[in-house]
């Protein structure tokens, strides 16, 4: 008889946080000192952005009209959790002496 795993059923409900973390080398002392989320699902995922590259020649004159910034979209990633178990003989029916 095959043994049924949960990664390979259908219909599971996905596990996404809400929020989009900052993945850049750079420091990111916010992030660090803020907690994190607990995984519900066995798959869980999480989306990730990064800063756009420094431009020194972004200087705009007051008043001008802005140009429509070429945005990338965000990167969705996730990873599987691990269900770890422990068994311990039932020690309540063991007689002292």
């Amino acid at each position: 008889m095959a043994t049924y795993k949960t990664v390979t059923s259908i219909g599971q409900r996905e596990d996404l946080t809400d929020v989009i973390y900052d993945i850049s080398p750079t420091d990111t002392p916010f992030m660090s000192s803020v907690g994190k989320t607990k995984a519900n699902a066995v798959y869980h995922e999480w989306q990730t952005d990064s800063l756009a590259a420094v431009n020194a020649a972004n200087a705009a004159v007051e008043g001008d009209d802005a140009a429509s910034a070429t945005l990338a979209p965000t990167v969705r990633r996730g990873n599987r959790t691990q269900i770890s178990q422990k068994n311990y003989p039932n020690l309540r029916h063991i007689r002292a002496g």
